[in-house]
C-alpha cells in the first residue's frame, strides 16, 4: 500500500504504527468517500505511461518487491526510486542497475520541523546545512550509488545546484506548496520540484 506517515493520526488505530495493521484494515478508515489507500499495484496502474514516478522509500528491506512491482508493469526506467538511506539506494541499484535512484536529504528525525518551538533550532540548522551540503553532497550521492539528490528546500543555493550538476547529477526540491518559492527554485535550475499544490505548475 502507498501511505506517506509511519503512524496512523486518526481513527479507531490512532497512534498504531501503518505496518501493524492489515490493508483490509486501512482501507476502512477511509479518506473521503470517494478515494481509498491505493496498493503500488493500483498506483503504478493508474499513473504509467501518464506522467513518470517518484517511488520515495520509507523504510529498508522490501526493495526487491517494489522492483517486482515496476518491473511486473514495465516502468523500471520510468522510476526515480529514492530514499533517506543509502544502504537502501544501494540495494536497488545492486538488484536493478539501470534503475535511477534519488538520495533524499535530510531526514526530518521524529518531525522536528513541524514543531514550532523548536523552529529558531531547525532555521539555524538548515542555514549551516545550506553553507556545507554544497561540498558535501556529491560525495554522499555517489556513496549511495543514487543519480540524483531530493533535497528540502530550504538548503537549496545556486552554489549547490551548480556543484551538483557538475558532477553530472540532478537536483529535486521537497516540499515547495507555494509559488514564490517554486520560482525561486525554477531560476536556480532544479530538476524537478514535489509539492502538494500541482496545480501551482500552470503559473511557471
Amino acid at each position: 500500500m502507498l501511505v506517506h506517515d509511519e503512524r496512523l493520526r486518526r481513527g479507531p488505530y490512532s497512534q498504531s504504527c501503518v505496518r501493524d495493521r492489515t490493508l483490509a484494515e486501512l482501507r476502512r478508515l477511509g479518506i473521503r468517500a470517494d478515494e481509498r489507500i491505493p496498493t503500488l499495484d493500483e498506483a503504478v496502474s493508474l499513473i504509467k505511461g501518464r506522467a513518470q514516478m517518484n517511488l520515495d522509500l520509507k523504510d529498508a528491506g522490501y526493495e526487491g518487491e517494489v522492483l517486482h512491482v515496476l518491473g511486473r508493469h514495465g516502468v523500471l526506467r520510468d522510476v526515480l526510486v529514492s530514499s533517506l538511506a543509502p544502504a537502501s539506494l544501494r540495494a536497488v541499484k545492486a538488484l536493478a542497475p539501470d534503475v535511477p535512484v534519488g538520495l533524499s536529504y535530510p531526514d526530518d528525525k521524529g518531525g522536528v520541523s513541524g514543531k514550532q518551538y523548536l523552529a529558531p533550532i531547525v532555521r539555524l540548522t538548515l542555514w549551516l546545512m545550506r553553507l556545507t551540503v554544497p561540498w558535501r553532497m556529491p560525495r554522499m550521492i555517489a556513496h549511495a550509488r543514487a543519480n540524483a539528490t531530493m533535497l528540502h528546500r530550504e538548503i537549496i543555493s545556486p552554489r549547490l545546484v551548480a556543484v551538483v550538476h557538475r558532477a553530472g547529477y540532478r537536483v529535486f526540491a521537497w516540499t515547495v506548496d507555494d509559488l514564490a518559492m517554486m520560482r525561486r527554485l525554477q531560476a536556480m535550475g532544479v530538476d524537478g520540484i514535489a509539492s502538494n499544490r500541482p496545480d501551482l505548475f500552470t503559473q511557471l
